[in-house]
């Protein structure tokens, strides 16, 4: 197998080995060289801290069985370009993807946990209405950029909403959700 990737077959996830990556090609190509089968087994990819990355791989939808992606601290991210091709992915920590502007890509996904915390470059949510229908916990702590709830009001079927240390002053206009955690930035 390559080297680049460890699969770990008790919980069925794979996990990037060298953080040193600044070129999505290497990793491509480890997706590329993994068999159908085991494509389909991976359930969760770890890439979190790697900070080089710029984008992901335009393969990533090989890993057909792939639900849980952590992409968190990839500090270069700023689209989830290939991302749209995971037609099972379900949880995405997208935390402190600092250079991230667009997460339009989402749009289709049927995304049940998502986390967006820490400050990134989005300027818009909007791409969140789109999601709501599977949209079921959503941390959204450290966003100084979100001023207003706005963007949140179609989401009806949150169970659980964080806010912590945002730029939003009120909840006003939130649906009803059952677990919230607000504490605007001082």
């Amino acid at each position: 197998m390559n080297q680049l990737l460890a699969f770990n077959e008790e919980n069925q996830s794979m996990r990037l080995t060298d953080l040193n990556i600044e070129d999505v090609e290497a990793l491509e190509a480890a997706i590329d060289g993994l068999s159908d089968e085991l494509a389909m087994k991976v359930k969760k990819l770890t890439l979190s801290q790697a900070i080089f990355l710029k984008k992901l791989p335009s393969n990533l939808g090989k890993l057909s069985g792939l639900t849980d992606l952590d992409i968190s601290e990839c500090h270069e991210m700023t689209n989830l370009t290939g991302i749209e091709n995971c037609e099972r992915l379900k949880k995405l920590d997208a935390s402190h993807c600092l250079s991230l502007k667009d997460i339009s890509q989402l749009s289709e996904l049927p995304i049940e946990e998502l986390s967006l915390s820490g400050d990134t470059q989005l300027n818009s949510l909007s791409t969140l209405e789109k999601i709501e229908i599977t949209l079921k916990r959503l941390t959204l702590d450290g966003l100084s950029n979100l001023r207003t709830v706005n963007s949140l009001r179609k989401l009806t079927h949150l169970e659980f909403l964080s806010l912590q240390d945002t730029g939003i002053k009120s909840l006003e206009g939130l649906p009803p959700i059952p677990n919230i955690q607000f504490r605007p930035r001082l």
